[in-house]
């Protein structure tokens, strides 16, 4: 029992850099990170992690995250997203919820706790984006991604 233990302990212990960090999340980290990504494009680019696809909810209302991506969309709040895939969009449409306070009034129970979970994982992410632009030597991108951090912390979104 102890060796197969071992074994599945490992197999799943090699996915994972330093931050607890997949090493795929930081391989995309390293291809969406450019020197002209700006804050607005960082709920997105955070929305892609591998982390944020894995714990993607599928029995989330649709039509819920329908109605919020209706009202980001029509108070032009949010850019026009890269992305189509449901778990990129559902993440990027809960950050965009928080950074705008709209979480006790646009979202359900279910969807606030889907945030909760994004949101516990948000700090080590957060980092491997800071470490990758920093890597890259891209000023902007890095303070940019810096002040996305203070984003999701403070739970505001910055004005233009």
């Amino acid at each position: 029992v102890i060796p197969v233990a071992v074994g599945l302990w490992y197999s799943n212990s090699k996915q994972y850099g330093e931050k607890n960090i997949k090493y795929e999340t930081y391989s995309l980290f390293y291809q969406l990170l450019g020197e002209g990504t700006r804050l607005k494009g960082m709920p997105e680019v955070f929305s892609a992690a591998t982390e944020c696809r894995d714990i993607h909810d599928p029995s989330l209302a649709r039509e819920e995250f329908g109605k919020l991506f209706g009202k980001l969309k029509n108070q032009k709040l949010m850019q026009k997203t890269k992305f189509d895939h449901p778990s990129i969009l559902q993440t990027n449409l809960l950050l965009h919820a928080h950074f705008l306070q709209m979480v006790d009034t646009d979202l359900t129970e279910d969807m606030r706790k889907h945030l909760n979970r994004i949101l516990s994982i948000a700090p080590e992410l957060i980092d491997g984006m800071i470490e990758i632009s920093s890597q890259k030597r891209f000023l902007q991108t890095t303070i940019s991604t810096i002040k996305f951090s203070q984003c999701v912390i403070q739970g505001l979104w910055e004005k233009d």
